[in-house]
């Protein structure tokens, strides 16, 4: 049995299966290196991993960060809704995308390495939105232990969206230097 999906984001990206193999997501077109956009390689991140040491609502947020589906303001601004800005709220230097948020910001991407010395962990060589959540994977820890770095990493995902949240909408802003306190809390 055979069966193809389609998705558009700018490009079309095919989907081939076949019957108990598993499916691998090909991208129409790719840059002359051979690498997708970073819309696709959120594309092709398919997240299916809940964990039972986080809340729903963090599994929820998690999948959506894969799948580019929470309303950053290049999001918003796609689907036509006219803003008065579409820069990151947090370093007001380039425009709000998941792969900015939460792994390209020069404001928030020091949490990472904080989560590095906390943890005693590599860091990926690459930050992207895939090598943060396949971080645990790839950490050499044992699998209690993966687990645990996951949960956190998605605690982190969590903070950081509630942070540019707060800046968003909040009366008081946040402070940026809490930011770890609450995560470390949090997990």
């Amino acid at each position: 049995m055979q069966f193809r999906m389609q998705f558009n984001i700018g490009k079309q990206l095919t989907e081939n299966s076949q019957a108990g193999t598993g499916g691998k997501l090909e991208a129409g077109t790719r840059d002359r290196g051979g690498n997708l956009s970073s819309k696709q390689e959120l594309a092709v991140l398919v997240w299916s991993r809940w964990s039972a040491l986080v809340p729903r609502k963090i599994n929820v947020l998690v999948c959506r960060i894969a799948r580019d589906r929470i309303p950053t303001m290049l999001n918003l601004r796609d689907k036509g809704i006219d803003l008065d800005s579409c820069l990151c709220p947090v370093c007001d230097l380039v425009g709000e995308s998941v792969v900015h948020l939460f792994a390209g910001c020069t404001l928030l991407s020091p949490i990472w390495s904080m989560i590095v010395s906390w943890w005693g962990v590599a860091l990926p060589s690459e930050v992207t939105i895939r090598s943060l959540m396949e971080w645990g994977d790839n950490s050499g820890l044992e699998m209690e232990s993966k687990r645990h770095l996951e949960a956190v990493i998605m605690v982190v995902f969590w903070s950081l969206w509630r942070f540019r949240n707060a800046l968003v909408f909040g009366v008081v802003k946040p402070r940026k230097y809490e930011l770890f306190d609450d995560i470390q809390t949090m997990s």
